[in-house]
């Protein structure tokens, strides 16, 4: 799993301070915007339709009357409305997605590759992913067609006659609709981790006559340390090695993601379940610095590849990555430091491609006072695409300032600075370069329950479907069933490629010299996205031209093409700005490369949702109350 961007708490990203405005003050200049831009909208079309004063007496009605219709919301009729919702969705029989879901499942079993790399992770890709989809289109066809069919077949007459207010039917139909999709998706999340589970289910046998027996050293009492080593039968398409050491006890390697413990019982030795496939792990990252080949502090090298996530250091040389941890502290961290890799390597010349490099890994006390400054270097090699688990103990060697070696020294009274420490990490190898970011080292702090980290990741899927069951609901109090069903798949597809937008926008930007000339460029966007916005798009798709080719047509022409493209990406850009961005929900990743999810994001993904629910409550409620549905 990638970690491409700071990781903050919940206080540092509700309010202000180092890390921007905060989402509080940003949500409370974005409605006040969006509210200004309404009434400004509501006045010229009440104004076309009854002249400026009479139009503005009457949108101001409106906005009084509302008043009470929020302030005495009736629970009762909000419930007898969601009851009605929900008797609708069955009606319409809904449950036909959760056969689908099954069948889906059945046919998954069969056809995803358990001889992958990780296949944990690619069956808890696939259920998550594949229930994202079903709950999301579920949600968005129940909630844009009910109301407009209500309106259409005259049923909402009944309805709207009785003491029910337009605020009350609004909330009912999005409270109806979520408590359908939410037992739905209970559903598929037990169904899922059953699957899950009997899919990753597997052991191993041992023959006792392919077991060897090694003598490692002698015992307190003078006997021979016995060892035994062999291989596990190859099943599920792997096979394990192991070793057993005297006392009876052992563990495999770890392949496919996963390790067995191995017993000799009697005669005969028995391999456990596996081990470590599905995790929650608990990472606790620290802030990068990259010194360059001289020692000094730089900014990494760029190796020439197209994603620049990463930073590369060279190897044989001074360049190293160094990481800054707080709080690390004896009782967080009693067998000594955790560590996790994910690093990447650069091969300057060709020679065995299945070789590790050897990289070093030393801590360094962040005191430059202290009278021990960093520990004698630990000896690694990579491991490309996959997570290495290194272990830095407690009791080490260090080199003091004069650069002799201290022996036995203590990890946190020596090379802990009130809870910080520095670990650094090298290429070892010439002409080698080892490519890493922040998120790519981390301390493991613990281990959490996989079955509530994985329920948590379906409540990333619940939260989803809020947000398109309230658009949904939204759009259908002024559209038709299938305009609302259109406008709310607008809004999925384009929560979903705000990153995508954001570069286009900002190619779209550097494209235009004039703005650049008198504003510079515009900080804080991510890497251009070539080929300009949807006219030059156009363009290109038709003449076949790629996107770093020049259009054959006059300056003039172009000119009008990027400044047309730049309107429409501002609408566009403006548009991710207000909208949920479907991404920041989707904690699948979490899952399937076994992190846990954390509390902080799920508290602010969590009050996300809400603020999103809340506003399209009330801009629904104002469409429906000046709609006219009643005799």
């Amino acid at each position: 799993m990638v970690v491409d961007k700071d990781l903050i708490s919940f206080d540092e990203w509700l309010l202000p301070g180092a890390n921007g405005v905060g989402a509080l003050i940003a949500f409370i200049f974005i409605i006040a915007i969006s509210a200004l831009m309404g009434v400004a909208v509501s006045y010229l079309i009440s104004a076309m339709r009854n002249g400026p004063v009479e139009g503005f007496y009457r949108m101001a009605q409106v906005i009084v009357n509302s008043v009470p219709d929020f302030l005495f919301i009736s629970p009762r009729r909000v419930i007898a409305m969601a009851r009605l919702a929900v008797q609708e969705s069955i009606r319409r029989k809904i449950l036909i997605v959760f056969g689908l879901f099954v069948l889906l499942l059945l046919f998954a079993g069969w056809f995803l590759d358990t001889r992958s790399d990780h296949p944990a992770r690619l069956y808890l890709s696939f259920v998550l992913t594949s229930t994202n989809y079903l709950i999301l289109i579920m949600a968005l066809f129940i909630s844009t067609f009910s109301l407009p069919n209500d309106i259409k077949a005259r049923t909402i007459y009944t309805v709207v006659t009785k003491p029910v207010r337009p605020s009350e039917i609004v909330l009912g139909r999005v409270a109806g609709f979520a408590i359908v999709c939410s037992l739905m998706l209970g559903l598929m999340c037990l169904v899922s981790y059953v699957f899950v589970r009997r899919g990753l289910s597997h052991t191993h046998t041992v023959e006792m006559a392919e077991v060897q027996e090694e003598t490692r050293g002698k015992a307190p009492d003078g006997s021979d340390l016995v060892f035994l080593v062999g291989e596990t039968s190859f099943d599920d398409h792997h096979r394990h090695t192991f070793e057993i050491k005297p006392d009876g006890e052992g563990v495999t390697d770890i392949q496919a993601g996963h390790w067995h413990t191995v017993r000799k019982v009697g005669e005969s030795i028995e391999v456990g379940p596996p081990i470590g496939d599905l995790q929650a792990r608990v990472p606790v990252y620290g802030k990068i610095r990259f010194h360059n080949r001289s020692g000094t502090i730089g900014e990494g090298i760029s190796v020439g590849q197209e994603w620049s996530y990463r930073k590369y250091i060279e190897g044989g040389t001074l360049a190293a990555a160094v990481w800054t941890f707080e709080d690390v502290t004896p009782e967080r961290f009693p067998d000594g430091l955790p560590i996790e890799l994910t690093l990447r390597v650069f091969r300057t010349h060709k020679g065995d491609m299945t070789r590790s490099v050897l990289g070093t890994i030393h801590v360094q006390n962040p005191d430059a006072s202290a009278r021990i400054r960093r520990s004698a270097p630990i000896n690694f090699t990579s491991k490309e695409f996959q997570t290495d688990e290194e272990l830095i103990p407690r009791q080490l060697s260090a080199i003091g300032a004069d650069g002799s070696t201290v022996q036995e020294i203590d990890l946190f009274d020596d090379l802990t600075s009130d809870g910080r420490i520095e670990i650094w990490v090298r290429c070892a190898e010439r002409a080698q370069y080892f490519g890493m970011a922040q998120g790519d080292v981390y301390l493991k702090a613990t281990e959490k329950s996989f079955f509530l980290n994985f329920v948590r990741g379906y409540g990333g899927i619940w939260l989803q479907m809020l947000v398109v069951v309230s658009f949904g609901v939204m759009f259908s109090t002024f559209l038709s069933g299938p305009i609302a069903m259109l406008e709310t798949l607008s809004v999925i597809v384009l929560g979903f490629c705000t990153q995508f937008v954001t570069g286009v926008f900002a190619g779209v930007y550097a494209a235009n010299d004039t703005l650049v000339r008198l504003f510079g460029t515009v900080p804080g966007q991510p890497d251009e996205i070539k080929g300009g916005g949807p006219v030059e798009s156009l363009i290109r798709l038709f003449t076949q031209k790629n996107l770093t080719v020049d259009l054959d047509i006059s300056s003039v022409a172009m000119n009008l093409i990027r400044w047309v493209d730049l309107g429409l990406m501002c609408l566009m850009w403006f548009a991710t700005k207000i909208l949920p961005d479907f991404r920041q929900f989707d904690t699948s990743s979490h899952v399937a490369y076994g992190f846990n999810i954390s509390s902080n994001l799920m508290g602010q993904n969590t009050l996300t949702t809400f603020g999103f629910v809340l506003v399209l409550a009330i801009v629904g409620y104002y469409f429906l109350k000046t709609r006219e549905i009643a005799a």
